[in-house]
């Protein structure tokens, strides 16, 4: 643990942002508040794939979502009709539900802290590939060779999980 703690430092002293990944309904609260507290991208949904793989079509999604929630703001979808509000309102919904998390992520993670990484395959097979290094809490039912920076815990329990990412997530503060 001490070793990710020291490696999450040196990631967040370089400037870049480390993206918290985890879906499970039980830890999703405590990925996304810890993420909130350091001012960090965070995904709690569902994992969106192509998030790091396809960053550019990602990004012009999250994109959109800032021009509606900006033109909405402003009022001028006002002169819209109702439909066309309720179905441009619908998408709203649905791309802050996907990536509201990351809407702030302007470029690709330094790293990414994932809990339970055989529930989140996708991110870690798609940092892999970009070389993006990876932290996370695993059970013993994980495959931990595939992980940059594995943290041997009980990833289904809340005080575990939380106890964890405080732990680690402090270096983030700077």
């Amino acid at each position: 643990m001490t070793a990710a703690h020291t490696f999450l430092k040196t990631v967040a002293a370089s400037g870049k942002k480390v993206l918290f990944v985890g879906t499970k309904p039980e830890t999703k609260n405590i990925v996304e508040s810890t993420a909130e507290k350091f001012n960090m991208p965070f995904v709690v949904k569902r994992w969106v794939g192509g998030t790091l793989t396809n960053f550019k079509q990602i990004r012009s999604r999250v994109n959109m979502l800032h021009d509606l929630t900006s033109r909405k703001e402003d009022g001028t979808l006002v002169y819209r009709t109702k439909k066309e509000l309720l179905l441009l309102n619908r998408k709203m919904v649905k791309l802050e539900l996907n990536f509201g998390g990351i809407k702030d992520m302007s470029t690709l993670p330094g790293a990414i802290v994932v809990v339970d990484p055989k529930k989140e395959h996708l991110a870690v097979a798609e940092a892999r590939v970009l070389g993006i290094p990876v932290v996370a809490i695993a059970n013993t039912d994980c495959d931990i060779s595939i992980i940059n920076h594995p943290i041997i815990a009980n990833d289904a329990n809340v005080t575990s999980v939380a106890t964890v990412l405080e732990t680690v997530a402090t270096g983030l503060s700077n």
